[in-house]
């Protein structure tokens, strides 16, 4: 997976193509995509991305999304 991939679609505002990659990275349990989605996490104003960031560190078994959220 790739950061910059992620980054581009999130600043063009493709929300459903973000979501797929999300998906993509916890189906193939992709640990090192987990620094970047805690940053964004942190950083995001989107409730929408937060949430789904949140399920996809949850479904990865991440338990540093408890002090971010």
């Amino acid at each position: 997976m790739d950061i910059t991939q992620l980054d581009d679609l999130i600043k063009s505002n493709e929300m459903d193509k973000v979501g797929s990659l999300i998906d993509e990275i916890v189906q193939a349990k992709d640990f090192s995509m987990t620094p970047y989605l805690i940053t964004l996490l942190k950083e995001t104003n989107n409730h929408n991305l937060r949430d789904r960031i949140a399920m996809a560190l949850s479904d990865l078994g991440i338990e540093e999304i408890v002090e971010v959220i």
